[in-house]
């Protein structure tokens, strides 16, 4: 079952050169993590194309100082069988920056349908020439040395397949690690198009049976993924949606609304905007209880601390440590009552990062309505693609003007609210309500408010003109 926590472990083999040269390739091509840094993916477990029956929480962080960095993996899955049974299992690794495991841990608690439970460990600890492998089922234990398997090891495989470019890394070879056993299994990886033309890489055993198989949209981003062994799917989702299956699967407290709230521990991450050389919007929920913030972009980042807060409205000032390289542009705030039902308009921002890279992402569409959530008045709704990472973006019009700063996308938090969810709606709280947030920091001498609206601009030129004025906001959890 390990395949279902994503604890899938890798070492290069020495035959096939041609792969094997290919796999060292993609090894190479690993972003690296910066201390502090950590990304979360949710999937759910499906059984059958409507039926969750669980989820899964992977993360991978960077820990440790410049002397000796590290990586932190952890998965966590839960997953409820048609026959009342569950299967708990969480994973902890540590791993070197080219993702060869340390050590790596397994907890695997089984529950049968009465309610009984029974609880496994199993462990591993890598050094240069073996691999010490130990395990306890109740009050039994027991341990065994190997020897480490040939080559370069890494591990978590839908990790390394989510950083992926498949026009550089069509097909290559990897050999899976068995945490049971100490051994190791050839991997072939051919990137293709499956049925429906969705792009997917799929993995065959020696024996040529599929193994794995990661489905990915067109621009690159993993979707879904299966393990041919397993009857159930692995689907991209939300930590809102996790969160709402614990709720009513768990009987949990949900743990937050729709926004993407802080990760306890760990890093919350947004998008902003410049108003000012050293003034940064965006949404309270990206920022709010944070320890430390972190303003950035490809080519400059700066400490920042929260201004003033507007609770109610959901936005945020934050003040630079560093204000921003001479030339950047900031962004002028228009009229929100000139905003017409219809218009064109693009948010710019910084989502998914662990998929999509740390550059700033366009998403283009129109004012859907002219009122939020329930006629909500300080809201337009805007008919466009909005992920998690996009929250305190701006919304901008065709002469890039700031009309708005998106919110959230119509998701779980209205579930329980409605009947069905409107797939493509995005919230967007009105740039009117920057005036009292700006003016309560005194600042508002500092920002370009705009009554009327400015002659329209190509798209590209105004990415040019503005896609460094956003920012990524990411803050420190306690």
């Amino acid at each position: 079952m390990t395949a279902v926590v994503s604890a899938a472990t890798a070492v290069l083999a020495e035959d096939d050169t041609a792969l094997v040269e290919a796999g060292k390739d993609v090894i190479k091509a690993l972003s690296p993590l910066s201390a502090r840094t950590k990304y979360v993916s949710y999937f759910d477990v499906m059984l059958g194309p409507d039926k969750v029956i669980g989820y899964i929480e992977a993360s991978i962080e960077g820990v440790g100082g410049e002397a000796s960095p590290r990586y932190r993996y952890e998965t966590h899955t839960v997953i409820h069988f048609p026959t009342k049974a569950q299967l708990h299992v969480d994973v902890v690794a540590t791993l070197r920056t080219d993702f060869e495991p340390v050590e790596i841990e397994l907890k695997r608690t089984v529950v049968d349908p009465k309610g009984d439970a029974k609880t496994s460990m199993q462990r591993a600890v890598l050094s240069a020439d073996k691999v010490m492998l130990s395990g306890e089922v109740g009050d039994q234990r027991g341990s065994k040395e190997v020897p480490r398997p040939p080559g370069t090891i890494i591990y978590g495989i839908e990790t390394l397949v989510q950083g992926l470019d498949f026009a550089k890394h069509e097909s290559f070879r990897l050999d899976e690690f068995d945490l049971q056993e100490g051994g190791a299994r050839p991997l072939k990886f051919i990137a293709t198009k499956w049925q429906d033309g969705t792009p997917t890489l799929i993995t065959y055993n020696p024996d040529e049976s599929i193994s794995y198989q990661f489905w990915f949209d067109s621009a690159g981003n993993l979707i879904r993924w299966g393990e041919a062994s397993l009857p159930a799917l692995f689907v991209r989702t939300t930590k809102e949606s996790v969160e709402k299956w614990k709720a009513e699967t768990l009987g949990s407290k949900p743990g937050g609304t729709a926004k993407p709230g802080p990760i306890p521990g760990g890093v919350s991450s947004g998008s902003g905007f410049l108003v000012a050389q050293d003034l940064v919007v965006t949404n309270l929920h990206v920022v709010e209880n944070a320890t430390s913030v972190r303003c950035s972009t490809e080519t400059w980042h700066s400490e920042a601390t929260v201004l003033t807060r507007d609770q109610q409205n959901d936005l945020a000032l934050l003040r630079l440590a560093t204000a921003v390289p001479v030339g950047t542009r900031v962004f002028t705030v228009s009229d929100a009552s000139l905003v017409r039902q219809g218009a064109r308009v693009y948010a710019l921002g910084f989502p998914m990062t662990d998929v999509l890279g740390e550059g700033v992402r366009v998403h283009e569409g129109i004012v859907s309505s002219l009122t939020g959530f329930q006629g909500s008045s300080s809201e337009f709704q805007a008919q466009m693609g909005i992920n998690p990472g996009d929250s305190g973006g701006p919304l901008i019009n065709t002469g890039g003007q700031v009309i708005g700063i998106v919110a959230t996308k119509l998701s779980l938090r209205y579930a329980a609210k409605i009947d069905s969810v409107p797939e493509g709606v995005a919230f967007v709280i009105k740039s009117d309500l920057l005036r009292p947030l700006i003016g309560a920091a005194r600042r508002s001498q500092d920002v370009a408010f705009e009554p009327a609206q400015a002659d329209a601009i190509a798209l590209e030129q105004l990415v040019e003109r503005f896609g460094s004025s956003v920012v990524r906001v990411t803050a420190q959890q306690p």
